[in-house]
């Protein structure tokens, strides 16, 4: 597994991301964010995914391009190994620990 991270996603510089990382669709990540290793961000859902055809895209490929949900992850958050997170976002302050 590598790491993917999609051409419409918005990282801040200062922030770390693990190993083996999936960030699929229109993903914002703020500063002093960690994330850490096999973690998937922008998951399109199952209902998403059946209704499309498939072509020669690599399966991050494919799943980047029917992602629409939006993921925005504010200052300082941590996303543990092994979480899977799609729509949502996650709000300055609140010290969000987000565990498998």
């Amino acid at each position: 597994m590598s790491t993917f991270i999609s051409t419409r996603a918005k990282i801040s510089k200062k922030c770390i991301i693990g190993n083996n990382t999936k960030i699929y669709g229109d993903v914002v990540i703020e500063d002093g964010t960690i994330i850490e290793g096999n973690v998937v961000i922008g998951h399109p859902v199952q209902t998403d995914i059946k209704h499309q055809e498939f072509s020669d895209k690599t399966l991050d490929e494919f799943y980047d391009s029917i992602c629409n949900g939006n993921v925005v992850i504010k200052s300082n958050s941590i996303i543990r190994s092994n979480s899977i997170i799609t729509a949502v976002q996650l709000s300055r302050g609140q010290n969000h620990v987000i565990d498998d």
